[in-house]
């Protein structure tokens, strides 16, 4: 197969794309990213459609390789029927792709369909690695601001505890969170494109990994966590599994606090290390996937 096309509904945020897509090139594929409406129109022997799951009960690729990603389980009050939908009434893919192997036993496939883990990796180009830092922001938060998150909880202790520092928000944001903590040293900068957040963390001293516990969440890496260590920023968290699994997967040095909103600080005692890790291309290549997926 010569091509790739990622499957992306208007909804979904998917910084992965970016990072698959440059592994991918490297090895060969053109890759594009489509629509589901587009599919048929580019349905080929040739080509390997990979999709971010999702529910799509209907078969829409009849000559094509299928891949379905899994990068999270279900979210909200209906996630144990939204998963068990996914997983029974679906069309069998060519290949699964699993963030790792929790996600994988949840989801519980019982057929003959292969299978590899693809677990997250920082899609920041390695050639700006080295570049200076400027520190302007005490700290910074990379994410959705919304109270589904309990992100106002870390907004409300700031703006008590905060002093002087100054914190900077990037992602999209609830208005009323905007409209109640924006200030000189709260700043909501919303949402930018990847160059931006680099550019961000680059000013920054201190990143900040608040994950809301339970799930799916306490199954997935932080994602937040990974692109600090990649930028060599100190790292502040709060205590859920997300961030202490992934500090424990990096092996960094990870010590409580007495604060009760950011109990946990993380030392990353190797960033070139890290980046070496954290590269989409050795996450890729040592998956497998190349074994079921050639150009």
């Amino acid at each position: 197969m010569k091509e790739i096309f990622f499957i992306k509904t208007g909804k979904a945020y998917l910084p992965e794309i970016e990072g698959y897509g440059r592994a991918f090139t490297k090895k060969g594929f053109s890759c594009g990213v489509i629509s589901p409406e587009e599919v048929a129109r580019r349905d080929s022997a040739n080509s390997a459609f990979w999709f971010f799951m999702g529910f799509y009960p209907h078969k829409i690729v009849s000559k094509g390789f299928v891949v379905h990603d899994y990068r999270s389980l279900s979210t909200g009050s209906m996630r144990g029927p939204k998963d068990f939908l996914k997983r029974a009434f679906q069309p069998k893919p060519s290949l699964r792709v699993f963030l790792n192997e929790n996600v994988k036993k949840r989801m519980n496939f019982k057929d003959s369909v292969p299978s590899c883990l693809i677990d997250m990796g920082v899609d920041f180009p390695q050639w700006g690695a080295e570049k200076g830092r400027d520190v302007i922001y005490d700290y910074v938060y990379v994410g959705d601001v919304s109270r589904d998150r309990g992100i106002d909880r870390l907004l409300a202790w700031f703006a008590k505890t905060g002093g002087g520092k100054r914190l900077l928000l990037v992602g999209r944001c609830d208005e009323e969170l905007r409209d109640a903590y924006g200030s000189p040293n709260i700043i909501f900068a919303g949402k930018v494109e990847r160059e931006r957040v680099y550019e961000y963390l680059m000013q920054s001293e201190t990143g900040i990994s608040y994950v809301p516990r339970g799930m799916p969440y306490d199954l997935q890496t932080s994602t937040k966590m990974l692109e600090y260590a990649w930028c060599g920023l100190n790292i502040l968290a709060n205590d859920s599994p997300s961030n202490i699994l992934t500090a424990k997967k990096l092996s960094f040095e990870c010590s409580r606090t007495r604060d009760p909103i950011l109990g946990l600080k993380i030392v990353n005692t190797g960033t070139g290390s890290i980046r070496g890790k954290l590269s989409w291309d050795k996450i890729i290549d040592d998956s497998g996937l190349f074994k079921h997926l050639r150009p």
